[in-house]
């Protein structure tokens, strides 16, 4: 696997018509990808890649971690860096947690504090790492001198007095303000993340209720807003979350419905959509569209990206990231692409 994945990098930038899209060509799956000032780590089913450079003609390998080197699984589908420690924590689809930091490679599982071997986001906030799983919300603090997490506390359906909404939680995200989304399989659940422990501080936005229902929850947020992907659409709300105010967004010139891959509120107020239905099972995206996609600026107007024009190929897009006001995007087959000068 280390052979195929390190002969398959292809550390070559390419400026692709139309658009200034640079890419990094990878033919492994890559899930995401978080920035740590000029260091990018890949999430894939190969494993970890960290690649160091600022732009894509100027990257070069630095490591690929493996179950080799002692993960968990090399099936890696989040990952996060957090300040506090100088760790990564990387979330396996199946088989819990690894954390790589400066003492070495830990690895977390149910005996640990894990609610689930099913990892599906983590988010650190100071010395304190938030973990979704499909069981429930598990929060880590590391103490100052100590190489190794604790487990604070879990939080599910039963210890929340039933505020959570369901245990199986898709997706955190977490604002300037303090204030911590959760996306369920029964819709999406708000707390201040000071008031974790105190259920009364949870509030809910049921599935059906200011929201239709929907298969999958996605949400992204930034300093105003919130975005709330069900399985077709996309609404916007401010982060007051006033029940009336959620407005539907035209995502694309056609009146069919697309399935949603995956979304991105910028912190300028720009919303990106990728299209594809995902196969949790078969490990595949499906999307006979012909759209990519799609980016919304805040006056409504939309840019489409359709597959196999200005240099996106035909894969369809696991995920779309800010950083330093770039746009990534990470790929099923065709690794990633900055969007750089827009």
């Amino acid at each position: 696997m280390r052979r195929f994945i390190l002969m398959a990098i292809m550390l070559s930038a390419a400026l692709l018509c139309g658009q200034n899209w640079q890419t990094l060509n990878n033919t492994n799956h890559v899930y995401s990808m978080v920035k740590d000032g000029s260091d990018l780590y890949l999430s894939t089913w190969g494993g970890v890649l960290h690649v160091e450079g600022t732009l894509p003609s100027q990257m070069k390998e630095v490591k690929h971690w493996t179950t080799g080197d002692g993960l968990v699984s090399n099936d890696i589908r989040s990952l996060s860096w957090i300040d506090f420690s100088s760790s990564l924590w990387f979330g396996s689809g199946d088989d819990g947690i690894s954390i790589v930091s400066p003492s070495g490679i830990q690895n977390l599982d149910i005996s640990l504090g894990l609610p689930s071997l099913r990892i599906n986001e983590t988010l650190g906030h100071g010395s304190r790492i938030l973990v979704a799983t499909a069981q429930g919300l598990a929060m880590f603090y590391y103490l100052p001198g100590v190489s190794f997490p604790l487990m604070l506390n879990q939080y599910n359906t039963t210890t929340t007095g039933g505020a959570l909404l369901h245990n199986n939680i898709t997706d955190i995200q977490l604002t300037d303000s303090g204030l911590l989304f959760l996306a369920t399989d029964a819709g999406i659940n708000y707390v201040q993340f000071d008031s974790l422990d105190v259920n009364s501080a949870w509030h809910s936005i049921p599935s059906g209720a200011s929201l239709p229902a929907s298969s999958r929850y996605l949400i992204s947020t930034n300093a105003e807003k919130i975005a709330v992907a069900t399985d077709t659409q996309v609404y916007l709300n401010d982060l007051d979350l006033n029940p009336d105010s959620w407005e539907n967004t035209n995502l694309h010139p056609g009146i069919e419905d697309i399935p949603i891959a995956a979304l991105k509120l910028t912190s300028g107020g720009d919303l990106w959509v990728s299209y594809g239905a995902w196969d949790a099972t078969l490990l595949t995206y499906h999307n006979d569209s012909g759209l990519l996609l799609s980016r919304i600026a805040p006056t409504g107007d939309i840019t489409s990206f359709n597959e196999d024009s200005q240099g996106l190929g035909l894969s369809e897009i696991a995920s779309i990231h800010e950083f330093d006001e770039a746009i990534y995007i990470c790929t099923w087959g065709d690794g990633i692409a900055v969007l750089l000068g827009q």
